[in-house]
């Protein structure tokens, strides 16, 4: 192990602005959300049923067109407990208590289903291409082929000594999963026969034992794991060898899962943690403090946070992470842009006063590509050409400012 962090009860200086604030909630009246995906302005979510309520299973639509008042439009009701569900263009894929269930949601005031396959009660889901990773509880991990969705076939069914499989992320043909004070990391290279490459035990508290492992998200080389008081950082570079790297223990309410969204890593609370420059080291930047556990967080691509509530008596809340204070081109008489030349990208930048910082290029999983300037910055033009066809982000980090720029590359 080479770092092992306590941060209980830290006061930390928050990057100038960045803030996470409270938009609305979401009351699902007596039901029980497992897990949710948000798509445009819809979000999906997984019910598993109220006390003395059976009728409250399937999937929720939810309008989120105005985020401070979500909406329901309509109930979807499956005879079955309902868990993990992803969204892949027009189709959700659910994990339940009988297996999996592929739904067409084209319409969401008039989904059908579309297939179901029950090899076993599969919990959280992995939608990869034309493969489906799903893990059971206590079984182990399915691999299900969907590339006819209504025809779902196993592939393959891993189990291990310790078979008791919850969530889990997928990384270049690798499946992490968390099994208790365990987590695995299994080549699925081969999806007809997953192989176990390496097994590695959550870090240990004195008075309290080896930590279990929750939610888990990658930001290569590193995976991130939620364990209920904050999070663990596993060097996965070697998926054959992993390595403890840090233990943050800094959430004052149970959190049982991260996101990572382009550079940002996403934790219960809500709380937001800067990845760069240091991903081993995550720096918190802002911090909501909320009530209650927090089950579930899915984070859309305008950062909406939305955090799902791991009882009954909590309602689906929604919050913002905000850049207050970033400008966009043209304000404060400054500018940060790219357009297209004939040698690739040209990037343009321009302050009405000299700053400290740097403007880099990562590819869509955060990983930093090319550092193109750093020191003072005040006004200047760069350039720079994408390799290979993709989605890239075009960066300013200063003191005071991050500012981030999509780009995506077609052939």
């Amino acid at each position: 192990m080479k770092k092992l962090i306590w941060v209980i009860g830290m006061v930390v200086c928050l990057y100038a602005g960045d803030t996470i604030i409270y938009v609305g909630e979401f009351d699902p009246v007596d039901k029980g959300i497992y897990d949710a995906y948000v798509k445009g302005d819809i979000g999906y979510l997984s019910l598993y049923p109220a006390v003395g309520s059976d009728s409250s299973q399937g999937i929720l639509f939810v309008d989120l067109t105005d985020r401070a008042n979500p909406q329901e439009i309509n109930h979807l009701y499956l005879p079955t407990m309902c868990f993990g569900i992803e969204i892949k263009d027009t189709l959700a894929y659910l994990g339940s208590k009988q297996g999996l269930w592929v739904i067409n949601i084209k319409d969401p005031l008039n989904p059908q289903i579309v297939s179901s396959i029950n090899p076993y009660a599969l919990e959280y889901l992995k939608v990869i291409d034309t493969i489906c990773y799903a893990t059971t509880g206590d079984n182990g991990l399915y691999i299900i082929d969907i590339k006819d969705p209504s025809s779902p076939s196993v592939i393959s069914h891993y189990t291990s000594f310790n078979p008791n499989y919850h969530f889990l992320s997928v990384y270049n043909n690798v499946v992490f999963t968390s099994a208790g004070d365990q987590i695995h990391s299994i080549d699925v290279s081969n999806p007809s026969n997953p192989v176990l490459l390496d097994t590695l035990y959550t870090p240990y508290i004195p008075g309290q034992g080896w930590l279990t492992a929750y939610g888990m998200d990658v930001f290569y080389p590193y995976l991130y794991v939620a364990v209920a008081r904050g999070f663990w950082i596993v060097d996965i570079s070697e998926p054959s060898n992993l390595k403890s790297e840090t233990l943050i223990v800094d959430t004052p309410r149970y959190s049982y899962d991260v996101v990572i969204k382009d550079t940002l890593l996403f934790t219960g609370g809500p709380a937001a943690w800067n990845l760069n420059p240091d991903p081993s080291s995550p720096v918190k930047i802002a911090q909501y403090a909320s009530m209650g556990y927090s089950q579930d967080l899915f984070v859309d691509s305008s950062l909406y946070i939305y955090e799902g509530p791991r009882a009954v008596i909590y309602p689906w809340r929604i919050y913002k992470f905000e850049y207050v204070g970033i400008k966009e081109s043209g304000s404060e008489g400054g500018y940060f842009d790219f357009k297209k030349s004939k040698d690739g990208m040209e990037i343009l930048y321009g302050f009405p006063y000299e700053v400290y910082g740097k403007i880099y290029i990562t590819d869509k999983s955060g990983r930093i590509l090319k550092i193109l300037k750093k020191g003072i910055l005040s006004k200047g033009k760069l350039f720079w050409e994408a390799k290979k066809p993709g989605t890239y982000f075009l960066i300013l980090d200063t003191e005071n400012k991050k500012i981030r720029r999509k780009i995506n590359i077609v052939k």
